[in-house]
């Protein structure tokens, strides 16, 4: 990624947080970023391309954190537990300094477009193929010994998670209990995949 590149999508998160996806203009991430309009029009010629890049360059952070979960010499459900609880986190700061409602508009408003429904279904398949190949070390390793497919349970975590996030977002933390429902999603994966001790 160049330089400028990088230096308009580390301008434009902060706009996208404050401001939302609905609000935030090239005009204004080109402000941000000291350059002229024009001159992002050429690297980003959309807010829904800037904002997608923005994103992709998000999820790769994740997905390096990830894979830094499985360099260490925890279990494998040690590094499931660290997951749901950096999740819970995530849901946590939903309505602080989260990019969390920048993207719900995205998807909600933006999924008509094809280049934009293409997008949130590459986002979505990555996002599981992950998950699936996280969970499955832990199957080809032995620790694992799950009683559903794994595809489900994938499915289900990722659903759990993100209507959890909605919710709080919505509702507001006050009145989600958040914290009980990430504890009885560990317990359901803790049974769901059996993990041995």
């Amino acid at each position: 990624m160049s330089d400028t590149k990088s230096s308009v999508l580390q301008a434009a998160l902060p706009l996208f947080v404050e401001k939302g996806f609905l609000h935030t203009s090239l005009e204004d991430a080109a402000v941000a970023a000291g350059i002229p309009v024009g001159e992002l029009k050429k690297q980003f010629p959309t807010t829904d391309e800037l904002f997608m890049e923005l994103i992709k360059s998000m999820d790769n952070q994740k997905f390096d954190n990830m894979d830094s979960y499985e360099q260490t010499s925890e279990s494998c459900w040690e590094q499931v537990v660290k997951f749901v609880k950096l999740a819970e986190h995530q849901i946590e700061i939903v309505n602080e300094k989260s990019l969390l409602p920048a993207l719900m508009e995205f998807n909600m408003t933006s999924w008509r477009q094809k280049k934009n429904q293409d997008f949130i279904q590459w986002r979505y398949d990555v996002g599981t193929e992950e998950m699936i190949q996280f969970f499955k070390k832990g199957i080809d390793s032995g620790e694992f010994r799950p009683k559903q497919p794994i595809e489900a349970i994938v499915g289900f975590f990722g659903s759990q998670v993100n209507g959890l996030a909605i919710a709080v977002q919505w509702a507001g933390k006050e009145k989600i209990d958040y914290k009980k429902q990430i504890e009885m999603l560990l317990s359901y994966l803790q049974d769901v995949l059996d993990p041995v001790n």
